[in-house]
């Protein structure tokens, strides 16, 4: 038992206080994403094609190895690097669809990529992780857990399908839906950091060095996320959608992984736990700023690719 565990904050237990942190983590993500299906219609999915294989290459190829140049360039301990790259192989969190909503931009396209990062996670975090774990040592292994990667599926695809079910049936309740639900997320974000805090007070106990580095990596991967996808000449929506799936990673799936997986996991989950902090506030602030900017696309129309070219 880790040092966290010790002692019930507040007259409530450790693991009575988690499985009410993960049961509201579940909830809000369940109802956030049927407000976004309640956004959407099948043919929102068609003219993906460019804008999925960008970033689909970005989020498996490129956002792992600049987890292991950030563990580099900031000179991590051992274990505090494989948290690092573990975190940047993770696949999408199913919150971007959502983020991307709030932006205006292409959420059909941040739902195909979040399902299929998911997917490929079972072969792909490992992999990453082995390579590039390899700089430091070659003891410890990871695995995403075919449940685990099921369980984000369907946690991503059901209350999607819902959504999108209510949008065809009854489409004007489905747009007050979709923006008075939207806010599930907001309110998950403050109630689950702040449960997280009291859980795990000693994961906030790090050198500057790990904080910086959990705050540069989805700041970086914002920003390559939508400058690769405007040099692709993708249309402004779909400059977003890439933007907000590279920038925001799966963090709860390496945490969970670690714990099935590890002795003393706490020793790994400093790196994902702040960046489980970080990622969804900076993408708070690109969805505003995104959805303020949008006027950038009508006043230049030849700056962005259109719907049609790409």
């Amino acid at each position: 038992m880790s040092s966290d565990e010790n002692g019930d904050p507040f007259g409530v237990s450790y693991n009575e206080m988690r499985t009410v942190t993960q049961r509201i983590h579940v909830i809000a993500q369940v109802t956030t994403l049927f407000a976004v299906g309640c956004r959407l219609l099948p043919r929102n999915f068609y003219g993906l094609e460019k804008g999925f294989c960008i970033g689909l290459f970005l989020q498996s190829l490129i956002l792992p190895a600049i987890g292991c140049l950030i563990a580099i360039a900031f000179e991590l301990t051992t274990l505090d690097a494989l948290s690092m790259i573990a975190t940047a192989a993770a696949p999408v969190a199913s919150y971007v669809s959502v983020l991307t909503y709030w932006a205006g931009g292409n959420a059909a396209l941040s739902v195909l990529l979040t399902a299929m990062s998911t997917t490929l996670s079972i072969g792909l975090l490992p992999l990453w992780f082995f390579v590039y774990s390899s700089v430091w040592t070659n003891s410890v292994f990871i695995t995403a857990s075919p449940e685990d990667v099921a369980m984000y599926l369907s946690i991503i695809i059901l209350p999607m399908g819902c959504g999108m079910i209510v949008r065809a049936l009854v489409p004007k309740a489905a747009k007050y839906l979709a923006k008075f639900l939207s806010f599930a997320f907001l309110v998950e974000t403050i109630v689950v950091t702040s449960m997280t805090a009291i859980l795990h007070p000693t994961q906030l106990d790090a050198d500057w060095r790990i904080w910086a580095a959990a705050f540069v990596l989805p700041v970086t991967a914002y920003l390559l996320g939508f400058l690769s996808a405007f040099i692709f000449r993708l249309s402004y929506e779909k400059c977003v959608a890439v933007s907000m799936a590279i920038g925001a990673s799966n963090s709860n799936l390496i945490i969970s992984t670690a714990r099935r997986i590890l002795e003393h996991p706490e020793f790994i989950l400093k790196i994902p736990e702040m960046y489980s902090f970080f990622a969804p506030i900076q993408g708070i602030a690109w969805a505003l700023f995104y959805n303020r900017f949008y006027y950038v696309n009508d006043k230049y129309p030849n700056l962005f690719g259109s719907e049609e070219y790409d």
